[in-house]
């Protein structure tokens, strides 16, 4: 695993706050709506999101000062359907927070037993990505005759695919996002950090937009995206037509893939070996220039031999389909000669209208 961090600035903090006040919900509820609009997002809109967060556990006044680890794990899903406005998903993210909170006692391990998910050593159960917000304080470690300070712990693993802890500082929220480097990459993080933080800025401009208005790419994305990888304007040359074009590949690399087929693999030497072959069938028939010939054969390697075939002899080809339904099609008025499979899906059989009548 790997880790990323990115700052969301303490105005945006102050103005996510002032949203989630005027709708009864915490900060927390707000980060996570954001972030599920982003998981929405990336997901190709998936309407159902489903993200842990860990709780402390510590909801009675009797443990609050005991030590020990009570920490429990919570299944937060949310309802994307209907493109809803962020306030209106908002309220659904209250809505099933509070809902978890009130049956926090109950251990993920047993969730898990009663919802019997299908296992995969791979992943986590009921959910992979993982969401925490810090906001209390932290002491200052005080003691007789000694100096305590924080040691940072390199973490090289990652349990979840992807894990995001959000913490108050003074300048606003750090963000971090752990990640599976088996899943993603550190560019890809990096321009998701970029999409989150631009996401609740479009969030707290106008909360009441729908989720689909929301702007996820940066002005300089949307230009690299629109402009800069539609610009594929090349000088091509004009005075070859396609077949030959191949013909001087095969020159050049004779021995090269050209076809790949199932589990066939055909040379630029071969597949062109087979197209002369045809070729020259082809003219002895009669086909030259102007004259159309239909070509009728399942997706295989045939089939290019076919269509490099007829364009050496000089003629165009007509795809015809190949289904049972249009053979009673063939022969027809518009081709004078055609290439036709047998049985076995070989391209052996020919007809033309001097032999059709």
């Amino acid at each position: 695993g790997a880790k990323q961090t990115v700052l969301i600035p303490q105005a945006v903090l102050e103005r996510l706050q002032d949203l989630g006040r005027r709708h009864g919900a915490t900060l927390f509820m707000s980060l996570l709506a954001g972030f599920n609009v982003l998981l929405f997002r990336y997901s190709g809109e998936q309407d159902d999101q489903v993200v842990g967060t860990p709780i402390a556990g510590r909801n009675r006044p009797e443990i609050e000062k005991l030590i020990g680890l009570f920490v429990n794990t919570l299944v937060l899903r949310t309802d994307m359907t209907g493109d809803p406005t962020f306030v209106d998903l908002l309220l659904r993210v209250k809505e099933a927070a509070i809902g978890a909170y009130a049956n926090q006692d109950v251990p993920f391990e047993r969730l898990v037993e009663e919802l019997k998910p299908q296992r995969d050593l791979s992943r986590n159960p009921l959910f992979q990505i993982m969401f925490a917000l810090q906001n209390v304080p932290r002491e200052a470690w005080e003691l007789p005759g000694l100096t305590a300070s924080a040691f940072k712990i390199v973490n090289t693993t990652e349990k979840f695919d992807l894990s995001v802890n959000v913490a108050e500082q003074a300048n606003g929220l750090r963000a971090t996002f752990s990640y599976n480097t088996d899943l993603f990459e550190a560019a890809t993080i990096s321009r998701m950090m970029g999409h989150f933080l631009r996401l609740l800025e479009e969030i707290v401009d106008a909360p009441e937009r729908h989720l689909s208005d929301l702007q996820l790419l940066s002005e300089s994305e949307r230009q690299q995206l629109l402009v800069e990888f539609n610009d594929t304007a090349a000088t091509l040359r004009r005075d070859l037509c396609i077949h030959q074009f191949f013909e001087a590949q095969a020159v050049s690399s004779p021995e090269a893939i050209a076809l790949v087929c199932g589990d066939e693999r055909v040379t630029y030497r071969k597949l062109n070996s087979r197209a002369n072959q045809l070729a020259h069938y082809l003219i002895q028939r009669g086909v030259g220039p102007e004259v159309p010939v239909g070509i009728c054969v399942e997706r295989s390697a045939d089939m290019l031999v076919g269509i490099l075939g007829i364009l050496k002899a000089g003629g165009a080809y007509v795809p015809l389909d190949s289904g049972p339904s249009s053979r009673a099609l063939r022969p027809n008025n518009l081709c004078r000669f055609g290439l036709d499979q047998d049985r076995d899906g070989v391209c052996r059989k020919s007809w033309s209208q001097r032999e059709t009548g």
